[in-house]
């Protein structure tokens, strides 16, 4: 399987995940912020799903992935920290993929608070229009447990759980909705938890 073949199942796979969680919202034409973005491999779901007008906006700091985005043909990327963003911004919906929530790496395996995110997973409903929602995905439950308990002050938890509890997006074979075979590469872009929130 080479990279693109890959990228697609990854893609493939976060359109169900759409599918499965926002049935309503599919082609609205939303207003969408994808926060800590990487190489943006689900933009081809997020545009197919939500339709051809929706705005997406992805950011990331990491400056090395602007080229490449660029070379997978991403349109959305957006090199700025959250921090940066303009306060008068307003979505219908922010998403944030394998978000390891709270921490950044300094050296080999040094962790350390990430405050900007913490603050942000706190403040985000003032960037959301009203009705607006969240989908962060988390690799690991600590992850989900912090999110959900930071969300919980402006948020309303409609959706939460691990995606284990729900056959039709893994086939009971880990994070993912691949055949056996493929579930060696469907372990590095782990959407394990799940939580959609409301703002109040």
């Amino acid at each position: 399987m080479n990279i693109l073949e890959e990228l697609k199942i990854e893609s493939d796979t976060f359109y169900k995940i759409l599918e499965y969680y926002l049935p309503e919202k599919k082609n609205l034409n939303l207003e969408i912020l994808n926060i800590e973005c990487g190489t943006i491999n689900e933009e081809p779901a997020i545009l197919d799903y939500f339709g051809p007008l929706t705005n997406l906006k992805s950011i990331d700091r990491e400056s090395s992935l602007e080229s490449k985005t660029k070379i997978y043909s991403r349109k959305s990327f957006h090199l700025m920290d959250i921090k940066n963003l303009n306060p008068s911004e307003r979505f219908d919906l922010i998403i944030s993929r394998n978000m390891d929530f709270g921490f950044e790496v300094l050296g080999d395996l040094k962790l350390v608070k990430n405050p900007f995110i913490e603050r942000f997973f706190k403040e985000c409903g003032k960037y959301l229009n009203p009705q607006g929602i969240t989908l962060f995905t988390f690799p690991f439950e600590y992850n989900y447990i912090n999110g959900k308990e930071s969300l919980s002050g402006s948020f309303v938890i409609s959706k939460m759980s691990g995606i284990n509890k729900y056959p039709i997006l893994n086939n009971g074979i880990g994070s993912c909705i691949w055949t056996p075979e493929q579930n060696d590469y469907g372990r590095h872009f782990k959407d394990e938890y799940i939580l959609i929130a409301k703002k109040k």
